[in-house]
């Protein structure tokens, strides 16, 4: 999948993911820009997404705050 480390390609996917509804998958990828750059506002926001189309509101609650802090 290209750099393990790219960033930007990283969000990208999981934004491409989300869209999709390949909700599981672009969650593993926000974590992994997380993982990476863990201030990264937009994978928050993404992972948050994820989470809350996938029925795990209270983690996507504290993903949102996490991306508005």
């Amino acid at each position: 999948m290209g750099e393990p480390g790219n960033v930007p390609m990283r969000f990208r996917l999981a934004r491409v993911l989300r869209t999709q509804n390949r909700f599981a998958d672009a969650l593993a990828q926000a974590q992994a820009v997380l993982q990476l750059e863990s201030s990264h506002v937009g994978a928050h926001w993404t992972a948050a997404e994820c989470l809350e189309s996938m029925g795990r509101a209270t983690e996507a609650l504290g993903a949102y705050r996490e991306a508005l802090q």
